[in-house]
């Protein structure tokens, strides 16, 4: 069962907490939060693998998403992280599974949205995977219809945008997820951040995620705190007044030519 199926039948919470702080204030909360006791009492309690713990200890900012992909939000994150003077991780899940019916995220990674322009409104979309046929299979195993997995598209359209190497900033951390029921993989996700580096993410409470937000997001984060007695540090990714906006997941224009040839020249209708 993929957690979009797990959780569609949860009841909500009414749960209501300041999940952010402002990026130029993270500094000073993880000073003032950081202590080896906390570090060894998250890390118990987290189980994290060793390599995120080593990319953890040089503070950067975190995107936690199912797959590193050069859309809009990305570019986002990435001049945050600039700015914030962190080096910039991406926490990858390509063990989930592929329920673009169920989850538009996942829909517009096999659907490519593609700006006309980038200074022109509007978008094409570009179908790089036969859905009827890999709905339901872990994303790692999605492939285009040119046969090239989804997860190497991507990648190299990562690269393309950001430079070669640019795919080094993320990890698969499907290990360190499976298994876990959703909240308590938050949970876990959480305990890491009350000490070290700082998440950058939106939890909408409107919307398609606003369930998600209320079902896990919200009770992870009050059990954080209640467990440690430190918060998450958490900066929004997105402005408030467009969180929603599916804009955040549209491609460059230059990606075109290759979703073209991922999609074997067969584009959706």
């Amino acid at each position: 069962m993929t957690v979009d199926e797990e959780l569609a039948d949860e009841p909500r919470t009414n749960i209501r907490l300041p999940l952010y702080i402002p990026l130029e204030a993270a500094e000073q909360a993880q000073q003032r939060q950081r202590s080896a006791a906390l570090m060894r009492e998250t890390v118990r309690f987290a189980r994290p693998p060793r390599e995120l713990v080593v990319r953890l200890a040089a503070h950067p900012l975190v995107l936690n998403r199912h797959v590193a992909t050069p859309n809009q939000e990305t570019v986002r994150f990435l001049d945050m992280a600039k700015e914030a003077k962190r080096p910039a991780l991406i926490l990858e899940m390509p063990a989930d599974g592929f329920t673009p019916s169920l989850n538009r995220t996942k829909r517009n990674l096999a659907r490519l949205p593609i700006m006309l322009r980038i200074d022109r409104p509007g978008h094409r979309r570009v179908r790089v995977v036969d859905f009827g046929a890999m709905e339901g299979k872990p994303l790692a195993e999605v492939d285009c219809l040119d046969g090239r997995p989804l997860l190497q598209l991507h990648h190299e359209l990562f690269e393309r945008a950001f430079g070669p190497g640019a795919a080094c900033a993320a990890i698969d951390l499907s290990n360190f997820y499976r298994g876990c029921p959703p909240q308590l993989a938050y949970e876990r996700l959480f305990a890491l951040f009350t000490c070290c580096g700082v998440l950058a993410d939106n939890y909408p409470l409107s919307g398609f995620e606003a369930s998600f937000t209320e079902r896990v997001v919200l009770p992870a984060f009050e059990s954080t705190v209640q467990r440690f007695g430190a918060s998450p540090i958490i900066v929004r990714l997105l402005p408030v007044e467009s969180e929603a906006d599916e804009s955040w997941e549209w491609y460059p224009p230059e990606i075109l030519g290759e979703a073209r040839v991922a999609a074997a020249y067969r584009e959706a209708r």
